[in-house]
């Protein structure tokens, strides 16, 4: 893949984001994208149609960035399922800190219309989700008996949801990244739904 085209989008993705988190998605010009990307809206509309496929294919670029930033180097070893079930967690805790603006994006794209576009999408191409992803992570937990026999929503939301509970309390100063609190905070969510 040509140098150029990667970092023209990876520049128009990055002040995507930036723009984003101060201004949501409609105050969100790509007169201002182009601006802050240093191209020209020409350049922007040569790589992405319109507005909407710029927020699903950043959507698809922050989630594929967190994947390979949670699964790195893990096995899926049905044996240590419950090690690597901690590690991913901390993980997801420690991108989201690193990276406020990946948080910020993902909340609102969660919390918008095109959170059910991207399913109804997924659901049209009959995409599943495979173990490198948290879902699929969590249903290979769930198929081996190492967590809970609930719905994978219910699974993903325990995980998911207090994670992103504690990465807010993280940016906005009210608890630390202190590593005892993540072990304790991690080890609520393993005893909640190992089986």
């Amino acid at each position: 893949m040509n140098v150029q085209y990667i970092d023209k989008r990876e520049a128009i993705f990055q002040s995507t984001l930036e723009l984003v988190q101060d201004n949501g998605f409609h105050g969100t010009p790509m007169s201002q994208v182009a601006r802050l990307a240093n191209v020209s809206v020409g350049t922007i509309y040569h790589y992405f149609e319109s507005k909407e496929d710029l927020i699903m294919e950043l959507y698809s670029y922050c989630k594929t960035k967190l994947m390979a930033y949670l699964f790195e180097g893990l096995a899926h070893d049905n044996h240590s399922y419950e090690h690597e079930f901690k590690i991913i967690w901390k993980r997801f805790v420690q991108f989201y800190t690193l990276y406020p603006s990946y948080f910020r994006f993902m909340n609102q794209f969660y919390s918008s219309p095109f959170h059910e576009m991207e399913r109804r999408m997924r659901e049209i191409n009959q995409t599943d989700e495979d173990a490198k992803t948290i879902q699929g992570f969590l249903k290979l937990g769930s198929t081996n008996n190492k967590l809970r026999n609930i719905s994978i929503q219910l699974l993903c939301s325990a995980f998911t949801g207090v994670a992103v509970s504690f990465v807010k309390s993280i940016i906005f100063g009210k608890v630390s990244m202190d590593p005892q609190q993540i072990d304790e905070m991690v080890d609520i969510v393993w005893t909640s739904i190992k089986a």
